[in-house]
């Protein structure tokens, strides 16, 4: 009898073995983002169970969470996949739900459920119980580091992550959440995040996602050298993980397209093949400027199977508009934008709208939206610069010069005094203001102030100078106007030659000033003088000066004689 016990015991551990090899291979899939294979092996695995697995129908909902390119609303699938097994009270289904709670800005109900998974996985037993747990724990900061910085808890997660680490201390995974949700905390932390991501990678050297996040982190910041030290790195250590040359690609994809297809012709061999190879294969044909391919490439994709891959609206949408087609344009744009979830909308998705938007005069209000919410998620400076200008030329198609200069002020207000861009910013919301209070005066003291603000902490450069003066004069402030011309002349003459015409321009202003509103001839004919010395050839300046001068040599004549007699 025990030999027949024995027997049945030995097939269901060869069972569950083979299981939990099989979860391996959807997890590591998944690791590798490798959708299409991800979803297949874990589907089919919870097809096939007579019992429900809690942690396959766990990683299953991950994926759909991970997919965010291909994915309308992954968070609803999820959801649903993770409600439809609610019943178990399974750990690792109960942690599912908590990051659906999560992502629902349900934080309560999220750590209740935190809660119950680990009393349950208090209770584990075997050989690896204590690896079990970690795992779990794992998973519910996994949880806190999806989406946004507004999502999860990291302050309550950090704790249970760290105990994690303590309880494995050979799994790198905790330690690579645990960075993450140090990110979320804010950039203080960054210090924090760079140890516990060097942790990963100490506990396993291979582990190429440790790598991977230490490269995002200087990606975000566009700092090159160092993203690129630590992704080559990565590389060296697993030159089969895909997401290090996706990443490359992503960097390079709008600057040299030469460098952008090698790396993505490396992610492609490294990849399973699936829709989202098939789409960043056309997305490159667009960055490339082959938009008639890359519309034929999405079309394809469109007829096959992958039809439901959420951001192929968007692809075609951006290359008919490149293309000059408007109408399909909007019409793809408006597709995606009512099919896929907020929860799976990136930076770039935002920005192409209001891309395309902002062409069409009644949407120049929705341009504007999309616009400023791809510049507030995005965290690379150059392509911010480049929404920011965006937002500014839909204001202004949109005919609403108060709003764009409100807009323009706030980037200049948001930047500090040593970052890149200060300038720009400074001069982009003076113009604003410039241009505004030629149709509303009360923003003349606005335009004033910035543009001496320019001129004192950008001496070397004539825009505060010449701006100063444009905005004196045309809010008829003559007065105030003199001062302002003679710095500009004063910057000028330090290079005459290149400034010529416009120095010749301000002596002529003030020569009539001085001459016909002051009625200081000597100052006047100065100013001609000075004219005549820029260029001798000028027939006006000279016979303006000769007047003057015969004029003054009359009168001074005349006062000579007045006083002798």
């Amino acid at each position: 009898m025990k030999k027949v016990v024995f027997s049945f015991l030995a097939v269901v551990c060869a069972v569950s073995f083979a299981a939990a090899q099989k979860l391996e291979d959807g997890v590591t899939a998944l690791y590798y983002q490798k959708y299409t294979d991800a979803e297949k092996i874990l589907q089919d695995l919870v097809n096939k169970a007579k019992t429900p697995d809690g942690e396959t129908i766990y990683w299953l909902g991950q994926v759909y969470l991970d997919n965010t390119y291909g994915e309308a609303d992954g968070e609803a699938k999820a959801q649903a996949l993770y409600q439809k097994y609610a019943s178990l009270n399974d750990p690792w289904v109960q942690v599912g739900l908590g990051e659906i709670d999560y992502i629902n800005k349900n934080k309560q109900a999220a750590e209740q459920k935190f809660e119950a998974a680990m009393a349950t996985a208090s209770k584990f037993r075997g050989k690896h119980k204590e690896e079990d747990q970690c795992r779990l724990m794992t998973a519910i900061g996994r949880a806190s580091a999806y989406g946004n910085r507004d999502q999860g808890d990291p302050a309550y997660v950090i704790q249970i992550l760290q105990k994690a680490m303590d309880l494995d201390k050979t799994n790198p995974y905790p330690c690579v959440y645990l960075g993450i949700n140090f990110l979320k905390l804010g950039g203080d932390q960054g210090g924090n995040a760079f140890v516990a991501f060097n942790n990963s990678i100490t506990r396993n050297p291979k582990f190429a996602l440790g790598y991977y996040r230490m490269g995002k982190i200087f990606h975000s910041q566009n700092n090159f050298e160092v993203m690129d030290e630590w992704y080559k790195k990565g590389i060296a250590a697993d030159p089969t993980y895909a997401p290090i040359y996706l990443d490359y690609f992503d960097y390079f994809k709008n600057t040299d397209y030469n460098k952008a297809k090698t790396y993505l012709d490396l992610y492609v061999k490294n990849s399973d093949g699936g829709c989202n190879v098939q789409y960043f294969q056309a997305d490159y044909l667009f960055r490339s400027g082959n938009y008639q391919e890359s519309i034929n490439k999405g079309k394809e994709m469109e007829a096959g199977t992958c039809a439901n891959f959420s951001h192929l609206n968007l692809l075609l949408a951006m290359n008919y508009h490149r293309l000059g087609d408007t109408a399909q344009a909007v019409s793809y744009a408006k597709k995606f934008f009512a099919n896929t979830s907020a929860s799976n909308l990136l930076p770039d998705d935002y920005a192409f709208g209001g891309f395309i938007y902002k062409d069409v005069p009644e949407m120049a209000d929705t341009a504007v939206k999309y616009l400023k919410i791809a510049y507030d998620l995005d965290t690379i400076p150059a392509e911010k610069a480049i929404y920011a200008d965006s937002i500014a030329a839909a204001l202004e198609k949109a005919n609403k010069p108060v709003e764009k200069y409100q807009w323009l002020r706030k980037l200049y207000d948001e930047k500090d005094s040593t970052s890149d861009g200060y300038n720009t910013a400074m001069f982009n919301a003076g113009y604003a203001a410039f241009e505004l209070a030629q149709q509303d005066s009360t923003y003349w003291p606005a335009a004033d102030s910035l543009f001496t603000k320019y001129k004192t902490k950008y001496p070397e450069q004539p825009y505060g100078y010449m701006y100063l003066v444009r905005s004196k004069l045309l809010a008829k402030d003559t007065t105030g106007a003199i001062p302002e011309i003679q710095d500009f002349i004063g910057f000028m003459k330090k290079d005459s030659v290149k400034y010529k015409e416009d120095l010749m321009g301000q002596y002529g202003f003030l020569a009539n000033y001085y001459v016909n509103v002051k009625g200081d001839y000597p100052n006047g004919l100065k100013m001609f003088d000075a004219i005549l010395a820029l260029d001798p050839t000028n027939a006006a300046a000279k016979q303006y000066g000769d007047q003057i001068r015969a004029y003054l040599e009359k009168h001074k004549a005349d006062a000579d004689s007045s006083g002798t007699k």
